[in-house]
């Protein structure tokens, strides 16, 4: 099966190849770079949905900044009138 891995090389360069599930090092494949390359394991980002409630930690970040993005709001119409808190939703003042 062909899959996406990062391999970097012993000079420094690292790149994203479409290689078969069983490769591990393969020559360097950037251009005019002849060095073994190894694969490395990617790092990964992850993302935990804080409405859910499945995540209490993640729910209770998205509560504590959704109260302080309120009082902004808040705060906005009362300085300014009921069109700044649309402003400063969309990062405006």
């Amino acid at each position: 099966m062909i899959i996406c891995i990062d391999v970097t090389c012993e000079a420094g360069h690292t790149t994203e190849v479409f290689v078969d599930s069983k490769t591990t090092t393969m020559e360097c494949p950037v251009e005019g770079c002849e060095v073994t390359a190894k694969r490395i394991i990617s790092p990964v980002r992850t993302s935990l949905d804080p409405i859910s409630g499945d995540y209490p930690g993640a729910t209770m970040k998205w509560m504590a900044n959704r109260e302080k993005q309120m009082a902004v709001e808040r705060k906005a119409v009362e300085r300014h009138g009921p069109t700044a808190a649309w402003d400063v939703a969309r990062g405006g003042r």
